[in-house]
């Protein structure tokens, strides 16, 4: 192996390491998404529960 293709080698493997940094953030911005859209779905939910036992409680 001469030097250029180690020099090669080496950034490639930089360029994975960068990679995966962007992976793992994007993960973590993509979890906090979920979260955020299971918390959104889970008030929509309770308010429509709430709304449907307003209106049994209405009728005679």
């Amino acid at each position: 192996m001469n030097r250029y293709d180690a020099e090669e080698m080496i950034l490639a493997m930089a360029d994975i390491v960068i990679e995966n940094r962007q992976l793992r953030q994007e993960v973590k911005r993509l979890s906090k998404v979920e979260k955020e859209y299971h918390d959104y779905i889970m008030g929509q939910c309770r308010k429509s529960e709430k709304a449907v036992r307003d209106i049994i409680r209405r009728m005679p």
